[in-house]
């Protein structure tokens, strides 16, 4: 139940960033450049949020790792947020929400490109060592999966036609 509701807020911080961002860039002029390449970066991790949501999930993996993500959105949602308020004079802190935008931007694509190879990296790994578990098992039963393939991973074919009979 728990890591459903993990799931739900990951997609909820990451669709709050989102629809805030595009908000705002309407609204926040001074700031368009920086939003709209915000804008397109969620955008383009929209479905790929979707998914790692619901796939953390069924796969049992720790929450910390997703609510470092969820914490960065909410934080995001803030900052843009913010942005939406200054006014279109005072420089100053334009120049340093401007800055903290970028890093933003910045942050979120880290996450995809290092934090999120790690975790494929992982994710190939675990697999690997369940595949080599299924084949040990079957192979000490005398037979199944582990039997029918060779070196190369490819079925054997004389183990195709012998289980197409059997079955």
């Amino acid at each position: 139940m728990a890591d459903a509701v993990l799931g739900a807020v990951l997609g909820e911080a990451f669709s709050q960033l989102f629809e805030t961002v595009k908000d705002v860039v309407n609204k926040a002029r001074m700031f368009e450049p920086i939003l709209t390449r915000l804008q397109s970066t969620l955008a383009s991790l929209v479905p790929l949020v979707e998914q790692i949501g619901r796939l953390n999930i069924e796969v049992g993996h720790p929450e910390e790792e997703i609510n470092s993500l969820i914490e960065q959105m909410k934080k995001g949602t803030k900052l843009v947020s913010k942005c939406s308020k200054i006014s279109w004079w005072n420089y100053c802190m334009k120049s340093q929400y401007a800055g903290k935008l970028c890093e933003l931007d910045e942050d979120i694509g880290r996450f995809f490109q290092v934090d999120l190879q790690a975790w494929n990296a992982r994710n190939v790994l675990e697999t690997l060592v369940e595949v080599k578990a299924i084949i040990e098992d079957d192979a000490a039963e005398g037979g199944g999966v582990g039997a029918c393939i060779d070196c190369s991973g490819r079925m054997r074919e004389d183990h195709i036609g012998e289980n197409a009979l059997s079955g």
